[in-house]
């Protein structure tokens, strides 16, 4: 039996004030922000937060948000997940492509969309 869902704290990230707050496994769901009061991303257990003036991680976090990625590997269920993430808006493409099965056009347009946005 795995114990990840019951006993892990997770981290949830907003993307509105760039902060990141623990939230345990029982809370999933829309998790709203304490500050901002936005609906939250459900990072992951394994999430670590880059700097609040850290924009350029913050966008390819974003783009990787919209895509369904997350930072929790239950090694304990045998569910490995896919790895290492990209740390650059540039690497999302290639690293979405070879995960999921949507079309590249999107993925490429939403990331010319975070380079627009913290630009």
């Amino acid at each position: 039996m795995c114990w990840m869902p019951f006993a892990a704290k997770t981290k949830a990230a907003c993307f509105a004030c760039r902060k990141t707050f623990v939230s345990y496994s029982r809370d999933r769901g829309a998790i709203p922000c304490p500050q901002y009061g936005a609906v939250m991303w459900d990072a992951g257990v394994h999430f670590k937060s880059p700097e609040h003036r850290d924009t350029k991680q913050w966008a390819t976090l974003r783009v990787l948000a919209a895509h369904d990625f997350r930072f929790a590997n239950a090694a304990c269920c045998g569910s490995y997940g896919p790895g290492p993430r990209p740390r650059t808006l540039a690497k999302i493409p290639a690293f979405v492509a070879e995960y999921r099965t949507i079309s590249q056009d999107s993925v490429v347009t939403q990331v010319r969309a975070a380079r627009k946005a913290y630009h």
